[in-house]
């Protein structure tokens, strides 16, 4: 039995990530973004800037 690994042509598309998986509120001075299939999944910041593709 081998490992699954993902490789480029078994990835899912871009299109399949789910914008409402991930939540915001702000926490003192800062934003925390929390992934909400997996609550462990945070990440807190005390500056957003915007993704540019």
């Amino acid at each position: 039995m081998t490992d699954q690994l993902p490789t480029p042509d078994r990835q899912p598309a871009a299109e399949s990530v789910r914008f409402d998986q991930y939540v915001t509120y702000e926490d003192d001075d800062g934003t925390v973004v929390c992934d909400r299939s997996n609550p462990a999944a945070w990440i807190r910041a005390t500056e957003l800037v915007p993704c540019r593709r």
